[in-house]
């Protein structure tokens, strides 16, 4: 396990834990034990998806022939995410074991939680480690005024446009 995963992981555990704690005392002033019960089982739903669909989507980057698969990478990851949690949370709403109204409220914002921080962490690293294939390197520009007669790049594109025009 790589340290930006296990980052990633300790990251998605105290989220979890944050907005369990969070939302504690509205679950259980609305539905009681039950409604922590509820609670509680969203969290887990929600860091199990968070978990495998990170895994999953450092599976496809490791195993990707480039390095400029990495934002692919991360759809899948999403992708993942999704999926498992929605097939974690359907047995939940056929057998009932909490009241579903405020289980589906409770996960959908544990949801919303874990993938604001899923989109972050892969933003960070997509922008430390690539850039998008196709992008040139960034030109640094002069300081101050150009010298009388020098053209920028820009001038002479759009001269070459002028050209082209007439």
């Amino acid at each position: 396990m790589s340290s930006s995963t296990r980052r990633y992981l300790l990251l998605a555990v105290g989220l979890a834990a944050l907005v369990t704690a969070a939302l504690a005392w509205p679950a259980h002033a609305w539905k009681g034990s039950q409604g922590l019960l509820g609670l509680g089982l969203a969290a887990l739903i929600c860091l199990i998806g968070a978990a495998a669909g990170r895994g999953v989507g450092g599976l496809v980057q490791a195993t990707a022939p480039t390095e400029d698969q990495a934002p692919q990478a991360t759809q899948v990851s999403v992708g993942a995410r999704l999926v498992l949690t929605l097939m974690l949370s359907l047995p939940v709403f056929i057998l009932k074991p909490v009241d579903t109204m405020p289980f589906s409220i409770w996960l959908g914002v544990h949801y919303l939680a874990q993938m604001v921080l899923e989109v972050f962490v892969s933003l960070r690293e997509l922008g430390q480690n690539h850039r998008p294939t196709g992008t040139p390197a960034r030109t640094p520009q002069p300081e101050g005024p150009l010298p009388t007669g020098t053209t920028t790049a820009t001038e002479r594109v759009d001269d070459a446009e002028g050209a082209a025009d007439r």
